[in-house]
């Protein structure tokens, strides 16, 4: 096709601009980038200044017992450039006899390298192992305005051991998420909850963001070699103690990805679920699920893992993300057949846990902040009603007139007595099942009019978990049974 010159001439101006865009925009350029700056302690490192240090081929330690030691390094440049949306780093410490009452990492950050913002301390990074000989600590979020940082390890003055702390390599770990496009939750179609298939269970699973989505390097592929699995037992909720505020949380969740991968030496991210406070559930280890993650204490098996994005020691989640953690947590109690009121054992860390728990309740930790798991109960509560409205025992209620039912005592040792009080006659059933779906008892009978009371002898059943069904006409109400002997 031929074009005049005029035409040209015309479209010369649009020509430029989107040229220009590429060019010039740093949403169309950044890439997502890594840099790391090390050192090594064991060299004569040049300090600004630096007081009461004793320095051998294992690291810098106290000289004299009992006096402040420090090490305050120069202004350094951030090895990162043309960052985009923002930048994360994270100390990672090579240390012997590591205790965090006797040493510290700061850090602090400035734009110009003459105004600098206020010294941060580094954070352990609860989520993963530290070892007496590795300090992991947890993300910085960072300006992409800042072009300096500048660290001082800081020794207490309290009387070291007899084998004292020891600092040998420390090392900085900066990463910038580059494009990502940032997601809401309009933008989240709903899906098809997978492996429902055969089972009494109608909770939808809430949309969720892909991998594909936040970018994940390895896309929908399982990051790890060989995923391993387990049946799902109990719910774990964290935080990510990071910042409450972002201009993109799918970019916040591939830093996470990248944080936990490259700075930890894990083989994909944690967590099985990551939410944003605007209520966005992203889809977190590849796999699924019932993929076993990292997350729990180092004792994963039956573990569940959702990350609420922020820090909630002094302020609770958004009221959208706890929406959609009900929702997530409801859709999962139904797909596992658990019951989030109760406690039950969990194998991997030998302790009888809540079925719906917070990180701390696994190990030493202050995960998920204590004005989050001081609503523990009240989540708990709402998982349950919201399980039950999907389960159809509303509509039971209303149709049927069940009401008032109970099933007591639970857990049961010898007998246990279901009641209710039926408003009108209905064709139904009672059974009990154990978790794998096989029936062990059954009973026919019409729901008659007025106060009932069923009575199932369960001596003869091992300890465990069970699953009571009572059935009027199309609809069925399911309530767990715990029976301890």
């Amino acid at each position: 096709m031929r074009y005049c010159f005029s035409t040209i001439v015309r479209l010369m101006p649009a020509v430029f601009f989107g040229l220009s865009l590429l060019i010039f925009s740093p949403e169309v350029l950044a890439k997502s980038s890594t840099a790391s700056l090390s050192v090594d302690f064991s060299k004569n490192q040049t300090a600004e200044q630096q007081t009461n240090l004793l320095r051998t081929s294992d690291g810098i330690s106290v000289f004299r017992q009992g006096d402040q030691a420090f090490f305050l390094a120069s202004a350094q440049d951030i090895p990162v450039v043309n960052a985009f949306p923002f930048l994360t780093v994270a100390p990672v410490v090579e240390v012997q006899n590591y205790d965090p009452s006797l040493v510290k990492i700061q850090i602090r950050f400035s734009k110009d390298g003459l105004t600098w913002d206020p010294w941060l301390e580094a954070t352990a990074f609860e989520d993963g192992i530290q070892a007496p000989t590795l300090f992991i600590g947890n993300l910085f979020y960072l300006d992409t305005t800042f072009t300096k940082f500048q660290y001082m390890v800081l020794f207490s003055n309290s009387v070291q051991s007899v084998t004292p702390v020891k600092v040998k390599n420390l090392r900085f770990d900066f990463f910038s998420p580059g494009q990502v496009q940032p997601l809401s939750p309009g933008l989240i179609y709903q899906r098809p909850m997978p492996g429902n298939e055969g089972t009494a269970c109608s909770c939808p699973m809430p949309g969720v963001a892909t991998r594909t989505e936040w970018n994940c390097p390895d896309g929908q592929n399982p990051s790890c070699p060989s995923p391993e699995f387990s049946a799902t037992t109990h719910l774990i909720v964290h935080h990510s103690a990071g910042s409450n505020t972002s201009t993109n949380w799918a970019a916040t969740v591939l830093s996470i990805w990248n944080f936990h991968v490259n700075t930890n030496g894990w083989c994909d991210i944690g967590y099985n679920y990551v939410i944003d406070p605007d209520g966005v559930i992203y889809e977190g280890r590849g796999g699924g699920a019932d993929v076993k993650g990292a997350h729990f204490c180092a004792n994963n098996s039956g573990a569940m893992g959702v990350c609420m994005l922020g820090s909630f020691e002094s302020s609770t989640p958004t009221s959208a993300a706890l929406e959609s953690l009900r929702k997530l947590l409801a859709w999962k109690s139904c797909d596992s057949d658990l019951n989030p009121l109760i406690s039950t054992f969990h194998a991997s860390t030998g302790k009888n846990l809540p079925v719906i728990s917070g990180h701390r309740d696994g190990c030493a930790t202050a995960c998920p902040g204590d004005a989050f798991y001081a609503i523990f109960p009240s989540l708990r509560v709402s998982v349950d009603t919201a399980l039950s409205a999907c389960q159809g025992v509303s509509s039971l209620e209303d149709e049927f007139g069940l009401l008032g039912f109970r099933m007591y005592p639970n857990p049961g040792t010898e007998v246990v007595r279901v009641s209710w009080d039926q408003q009108t006659a209905v064709k139904g059933s009672v059974m009990l099942t154990n978790v794998q779906g096989s029936v062990l008892y059954q009973q026919n009978k019409t729901l008659t009019p007025g106060v009932s009371e069923h009575q199932i002898d369960v001596r003869g059943l091992a300890s465990g978990l069970y699953v009571l069904h009572v059935q009027a006409g199309a609809t069925t109400v399911r309530k767990q049974l715990i029976v301890r002997h």
